[in-house]
């Protein structure tokens, strides 16, 4: 069975309407449904097929919980990245005299240079 745009829609409309407002995951989501309604063997109508695959994906009712735990994996993932390169940065020490030498030059700026100087370095 091959979905029209129409199909597509009626999907997305499904979804908004049952709490999944982030449209990426809704797009993640879409995808999903629409892959178990095209690999359905036989002749059925959209509304069963749709009816059929929501059931055996179990997002059926309000999926207001299912995007929130979506939302936190996402979540511990960003973060987890953001921390790695945190450590990365000041991790080594070449990087840590850097920067400590581009806090000290700045200093150096504030306290010497008249203030226009300061603000164009700025």
């Amino acid at each position: 069975m091959t979905l029209s745009k129409a199909d597509i829609k009626k999907i997305d409309s499904y979804l908004k309407e049952n709490g999944i407002s982030y449209w990426d995951i809704r797009l993640e989501m879409i995808d999903h449904i629409a892959c178990e309604i095209e690999n359905k063997k036989g002749s059925y109508d959209f509304e069963s097929a749709f009816k059929h695959a929501l059931d055996k994906l179990g997002w059926t009712g309000n999926l207001k919980t299912l995007e929130n735990q979506r939302l936190k994996s996402i979540n511990v993932k960003i973060r987890s990245a953001y921390f790695k390169n945190f450590l990365a940065l000041f991790g080594s020490l070449k990087n840590i005299a850097a920067i400590s030498f581009g806090v000290f030059l700045y200093y150096f700026v504030l306290e010497n240079a008249s203030l226009s100087s300061f603000n164009i370095i700025s």
